[in-house]
């Protein structure tokens, strides 16, 4: 998965999240790999990665920001 179809990733699920969603969770096709999403009581975006159940990103806050340099947080 290359970083343009992270990237994409992470705007979907931030959409998602914002429909009310209180977090989602995106698996590896091997079921390997997780992607959890949610938001903070106050709205903000965080994210963690494991592979094996094994963190390697622990709960870290999302940043985002557009092409144009917009801070999307």
């Amino acid at each position: 998965m290359n970083i343009g179809n992270i990237t994409f990733c992470l705007f979907l699920l931030i959409c998602c999240l914002t429909k009310g969603a209180s977090s989602k969770e995106v698996y590896s096709p091997n079921k390997n790999t997780q992607l959890k999403f949610w938001l903070d009581k106050s709205g903000t975006p965080y994210y963690q990665v494991t592979s094996n159940k094994k963190p390697l990103i622990s709960s870290s806050l999302l940043g985002l920001i557009a092409k144009n340099g917009v801070n999307l947080n």
